[in-house]
């Protein structure tokens, strides 16, 4: 079903702290990271790293305070990201990626920042440095607490400091406080993440966007914990921590971002695929592929996705260790051979779960329709399956799952017509309905959602798909979770984390593709399956 992957690693830091007294260095550059297993394999926990994105548009920094006119006044103003260099070095299944943003403080004082971005939600941050002028100023590792209290000292003194916290998996703040006047900002960040891997196909991402989320509960009163345009809510306690101010347009100039990747798997790459945006590609001496953004007036601002599959008929492991210090660490990938596997798995219950919420609205939402009308295709007579929708509530076609015939299709091909996006993401009660009924015994159920993932409780759904799917299991039956992301910069921190806890697989369908690949690949999993529940046994 995909490559098999164990990680064993400590994840012990939850704040990056910067404080410049006064010391100068050099400014150092590094355009082509090479591979450090020791700390991929070790690894800081992500760390925040920054910036305020907006649909449209690539980050900007939002400066929190500037002058003030008056002993209570503030003003805010936008500092403009002047460029952003992505340099990525893949080696087998992992990716050492820097990424290199340049900001400018064009007020006449001192000025403090707010700002947050993305990074993949299976990375380990391992260096983080700030270059104001002629000071280089290193990260220091703090917990979360300390780190805050020594930013909050350091700004009342007067110092240069940056503060970074990890708000989600894949969602990072970075606070910057004393930014001299008429000063240019490079904040460098360099993290190590693993490929996904299904079917052959290995993934690397880079995100672009943080999307704006649906924040369920009642709205807190009082002090709210961060600077966004949401207020932090009973179930989302952060929320204002994770609402960045968004604007723009889906493009930005493309003279202000550059992004290079250079692939070495290994072993030759026999098929390439980057479905989100235009590449120059050129075969190096050394037998690696390096891809880069073709020069273009503007460039799509959405997540960058490159696939890759490799040439080999057998069964394939690849081992990185470390034990530099203290205890032994390992990540081990295991790729199954090239070859199909006929026999079907039985008779099968499929739920196909629909978001329909606000942030689907266009194409995001068009997708999921062609992709639901192709699944509905692929189902056997045998079959039976539902089709539910949420929003601010929940719509479901037939009160239980019903035979795949030619009336019932035909009805589902109805209801997916007629679909439309508005309201809330009340996604809670979409897993209700997709998995709280009794499996039917001797069938398996397949849940498939199809979503944008712009949630602020991933926490909460997740759990809660992990409880149902346990629960649903019994001998003669099974329950898995499939999600599907869709649009340019889906929420990967949920579509993974709840294929993952529903036992299932997630796959992604941006504004360039065409669906029907992701729902062959549903199909291909769910019919096709090599390994299941891989586990390891130590030996005592």
């Amino acid at each position: 079903m995909g490559g098999a992957r164990w990680r064993l690693s400590w994840w012990v830091v939850l704040g990056l702290l910067l404080v410049c007294t006064g010391s100068a260095h050099g400014q150092s550059r590094v355009d082509n990271p090479t591979l450090d297993p020791a700390a991929w394999s070790k690894g800081f926990k992500k760390l925040p790293a920054a910036v305020m994105t907006e649909p449209g548009e690539l980050p900007h920094l939002e400066v929190v305070e500037t002058k003030k006119r008056a002993p209570d006044a503030t003003e805010r103003a936008r500092v403009p990201l002047k460029h952003t260099h992505v340099s990525a070095r893949i080696t087998e299944f992992v990716a050492e990626v820097e990424v290199r943003q340049t900001y400018e403080n064009t007020a006449a004082n001192p000025i403090e920042v707010l700002y947050v971005f993305p990074l993949p939600e299976n990375s380990a941050v391992n260096h983080l440095h700030m270059q104001i002028g002629e000071r280089k100023i290193n990260a220091e590792i703090k917990k979360r607490a300390e780190a805050r209290r020594t930013y909050e000292k350091a700004k009342r003194e007067g110092h240069t400091a940056a503060l970074l916290e990890q708000e989600r998996p894949n969602v990072f703040t970075q606070s910057v406080a004393n930014i001299p006047p008429k000063s240019a900002i490079e904040v460098v960040v360099r993290y190590v993440q693993d490929l996904s891997y299904d079917a052959g196909w290995y993934e690397f991402v880079f995100p672009m966007v943080v999307g704006p989320r649906y924040m369920p509960g009642q709205a807190l009163g009082g002090p709210q914990s961060g600077e966004g345009t949401h207020a932090d809510t009973t179930r989302v306690p952060d929320a204002s921590r994770i609402s960045p101010p968004y604007v723009g347009q889906g493009k930005r100039s493309g003279h202000d971002i550059s992004l290079e990747v250079v692939a070495n798997a290994g072993r030759p790459l026999t098929d390439i695929d980057v479905p989100t945006h235009q590449v120059v590609k050129q075969a190096r001496s050394d037998g690696s592929l390096r891809l880069a953004l073709k020069d273009q007036a503007s460039v799509p601002n959405r997540d960058f996705v490159f696939r890759y599959r490799v040439a080999d008929d057998r069964p394939r492991a690849t081992l990185f260790t470390s034990n530099e210090s203290g205890p032994g660490y390992f990540s081990l990938v295991i790729q199954p051979p090239g070859v199909d596997v006929d026999a079907l798995v039985g008779r099968r219950e499929l739920i196909f779960v629909v978001d329909v919420s606000g942030s689907m609205n266009g194409l995001p939402l068009s997708l999921s329709r062609d992709a639901i009308r192709q699944a509905l295709g692929g189902l056997r007579p045998l079959d039976t399956f539902n089709v539910i929708t949420f929003a601010s509530g929940t719509r479901q076609l037939f009160d239980s799952a019903q035979p795949a015939n030619s009336a019932t299709l035909q009805q589902a091909q109805n209801f997916v017509s007629t679909l439309r996006a508005g309201g809330s993401t009340e996604m809670a009660k979409a897993i209700d309905a997709a998995l709280a009924p009794r499996v039917t015994p001797g069938r398996n159920r397949y849940v498939f959602f199809l979503t944008d993932g712009f949630v602020g409780n991933e926490s909460e759904l997740i759990e809660k798909g992990e409880r149902f799917t346990r629960a649903a299991t019994s001998k003669d039956a099974q329950a898995r979770v499939f999600t599907m992301g869709v649009g340019s910069s889906p929420n990967r921190n949920l579509i993974d984390g709840l294929s993952k806890a529903g036992r299932g697989v997630a796959t992604y369908v941006s504004s360039r593709e065409d669906p029907l690949g992701a729902v062959n690949r549903f199909y291909h999993v769910i019919d096709q399956a090599i390994l299941t529940d891989l586990h390891i046994e130590w030996g005592g």
